[in-house]
C-alpha cells in the first residue's frame, strides 16, 4: 500500500482498538491462569497498564481528527460500538472496561460526534451540488 493510499486516521483508530480488545484478552488471559489453566503455549503479552496507556495515547491522539474518507469514518463509528459491545461483554465477565464506563462514554460519544459532523459536511456538499444543478437546469 503506497503512502497516498494510506489513511492516518483510519490506522490509528484501528490500532486503539487493537489496544483495546488486547486488554480484554490480557484479563480473560490472567483469570484463565488464576483458575490454573496451563496458557504456557501463549506469548508473552504486555501488562495490562501498558496497553491501557497506549489505548488511551491513541484515543487522544485521534478522536480529536476530523474524519476525512469513508475508512476514517468507519473508524471512527467501529470506535464507538467497540466500546458499547466491550461494556456489555464486560458486564458479563464482571470484569471492568480498559478505561472505566464514564471514559468509554465519553470517547464513544466523541466518536459520534465527529461521524455526525462529518455527516454534516457531506449534507452541505450535497445542498450545494444540487443547487447548482437546479441553476444549470441538471437537475
Amino acid at each position: 500500500m503506497s503512502g497516498a493510499d494510506r489513511d492516518r486516521i483510519a490506522a490509528g483508530l484501528n490500532s486503539a482498538l487493537a489496544y483495546r480488545f488486547l486488554y480484554n484478552l490480557v484479563v480473560v488471559r490472567m483469570r484463565a491462569e488464576g483458575a490454573g489453566a496451563d496458557l504456557s503455549a501463549m506469548p508473552d503479552l504486555p501488562s495490562p497498564a501498558d496497553i491501557t496507556d497506549r489505548y488511551e495515547r491513541l484515543l487522544e491522539q485521534w478522536l480529536p481528527e476530523k474524519p476525512k474518507t469513508a475508512a476514517s469514518v468507519r473508524a471512527f463509528v467501529d470506535v464507538a460500538a467497540a466500546i458499547l459491545i466491550d461494556q456489555t461483554v464486560c458486564e458479563v465477565l464482571n470484569e471492568g472496561t480498559i478505561l472505566g464506563p464514564e471514559r468509554d462514554r465519553e470517547h464513544a460519544t466523541r466518536a459520534l460526534l465527529a461521524v455526525g459532523d462529518w455527516l454534516i459536511d457531506a449534507e452541505s456538499q450535497e445542498a450545494v451540488a444540487k443547487e447548482r444543478a437546479l441553476r444549470t437546469g441538471h437537475c
